[in-house]
């Protein structure tokens, strides 16, 4: 947190429109996929990352570009400016912290989407822009990723929905991909929470807690990034923007029923990782009270002993009893019936 507000109190200081890289580098070196297609063909290509060619696209065909790496400003800025993408939308796109938002502006849409991959049980998270224009979408990776590759695939196949439909119906296809994408990390999520409760019952350890308590802050953090992204699918359903047509229109509420779904997951998800951890403190407790109740009941038996043993030990010289010859062995007999009766005693109450 203290490192975020030290990078945008470092950026509020600059004029609006200021291309900069707000979050790190990861990837070594920025690629950029071109993919021009329609109904009887596509056309697919690697562009120089050093942005000395610029597709402009084809009269009559969808171009997607997808840039994988963001800072190389130059690229990024040079490539925007081929489409006339506004100076703010390119601030937006290189701030890998934004919350996931819809923006409407001119000629193009802008959205800003979250990838979360759940490896390792940590959270990976890619940062994912989309430009959609009439004939054109732009999509920028923050770093490398599959996630889009069943898209190209369904491109390179010919299917008939994606090729036929236009641009509106392609970025459908990559929120899609990305919405869906939640599904597999919710399983994984779920992985681990079945982890945590096999060994919240079995054998919870001194780690056991804090496995707990990330696993929680995780599914949090997820849910914050997936819950704008249904107000982002139903700003689009409720915008009348000339670029999602009304045919696409139902593929988005089919995305927006996902998204609910994948929000309500997560909301059980959370709730059962609340509850392991309520059950992990309630275990603790209990295993402390069993200690200090066998302990308590130890302390119990040796109570009469120890009397009887200060009786005898406070050395007066008038004590018949310490001149008794058998009288050793008496107390010693006394005390073994005094500690049997009290075991039986607290036998038949349950208490052991």
């Amino acid at each position: 947190m203290i490192k975020l507000l030290q990078i945008l109190s470092r950026q509020a200081a600059q004029s609006p429109g200021t291309l900069t890289l707000v979050g790190e580098r990861k990837v070594d070196r920025v690629t950029v996929r071109g993919m021009d297609y329609d109904s009887r063909g596509f056309e697919e290509n690697e562009i120089p990352a050093d942005g000395s060619v610029i597709p402009s696209g084809k009269e009559g065909k969808i171009t997607w570009i997808d840039v994988v790496g963001i800072h190389d400003i130059e690229l990024i800025k040079r490539l925007c400016d081929r489409y006339a993408i506004h100076p703010l939308t390119q601030e937006d796109i290189l701030n890998t912290f934004h919350r996931p938002k819809v923006e409407e502006i001119d000629d193009y849409i802008f959205m800003v989407l979250k990838v979360f991959r759940y490896e390792n049980n940590e959270f990976q998270m890619n940062n994912i822009s989309l430009i959609l224009g009439s004939d054109y979408v732009i999509s920028f990776q923050e770093k490398s990723s599959d996630i889009f590759e069943t898209v190209r695939e369904r491109i390179r196949k010919g299917g008939q929905k994606i090729r036929q439909g236009g641009a509106d119906y392609l970025a459908y296809c990559l929120v899609d991909a990305v919405v869906d994408y939640g599904y597999v990390t919710l399983e994984r999520m779920a992985r681990n929470a079945e982890d945590l409760e096999e060994q919240v019952m079995s054998n919870p350890g001194p780690d056991t807690q804090t496995r707990l308590h990330y696993a929680r802050r995780e599914i949090s953090n997820f849910r914050k990034y997936i819950w704008p992204v249904r107000e982002i699918i139903s700003s689009i359903l409720r915008g009348e923007s000339p670029l999602v047509r009304r045919p696409t229109l139902i593929f988005f509420r089919d995305v927006y029923d996902h998204t609910i779904s994948i929000i309500e997951t997560a909301e059980s998800l959370r709730e059962q990782i609340g509850g392991l951890r309520d059950l992990y403190l309630s275990g603790i407790s209990n295993r402390m009270n069993q200690i200090m109740k066998t302990l308590t009941i130890f302390a119990s038996i040796f109570i009469p002993l120890t009397f009887i043993a200060g009786v005898y030990g406070m050395n007066f010289d008038f004590m018949p009893e310490l001149r008794w010859s058998p009288g050793y062995f008496v107390v010693l007999g006394i005390m073994l019936l005094a500690a049997i009766s009290l075991l039986i005693y607290f036998k038949r109450k349950k208490w052991l």
